[in-house]
Parts: C-alpha cells; sequence; structure tokens
C-alpha cells in the first residue's frame, strides 16, 4: 500500500494525504500518522466532514491496535476539532 500513496503529504489531496496517514498508524508508526494526518487536515480546514470520517476510521483502528496513551494522544490532537470516540 505504502508503494501506492508513498510517505509525504499531497499538496491539495485531502484524501491521500490522509490515506497516507492511515497506512502509518496501521504500521503503528504513530508519530508519522499524526504527521500525515496534520497536513491532511491543515490542508482543508473547511472539510470537517471529511475529518469526521477520517477520525472515526482512525478510531477503529486504534481500538484493534490499542496504542500507549501517549501514542493515541498523537492522532488526536490532529482532530481535537471534533468530538472523541
Amino acid at each position: 500500500m505504502q508503494g501506492l500513496v508513498g510517505t509525504e503529504p499531497h499538496s491539495g489531496d485531502y484524501w491521500k494525504t490522509a490515506t497516507i496517514g492511515e497506512v502509518f498508524l496501521m504500521q503503528k508508526k504513530y508519530t508519522d500518522a499524526a504527521r500525515l494526518y496534520e497536513a491532511a487536515v491543515s490542508g482543508a480546514r473547511s472539510e470537517t466532514g471529511s475529518h469526521k470520517t477520517t477520525w472515526k476510521q482512525a478510531c477503529r483502528l486504534m481500538a484493534k491496535l490499542q496504542p500507549s496513551v501517549q501514542e493515541r494522544a498523537q492522532i488526536r490532537q490532529v482532530f481535537a476539532h471534533l468530538d472523541d470516540c
């Protein structure tokens, strides 16, 4: 999957950038995931519906991955403007 989307943000492409964040999340690379999620959100501030969808999926993944409190907090911080899951 990483080969398809890359490892760096894609300016102007929320979903591609958020997908890279999700790939990092699945790999338990929480700092990288947070960095890409932040790039996606900051590049599309008005797309709160997209943010909600991304956050919901991240919550589902984290429920399975069981990150530490600190690791989860990195991801949560990006989506602080949304209700927690």
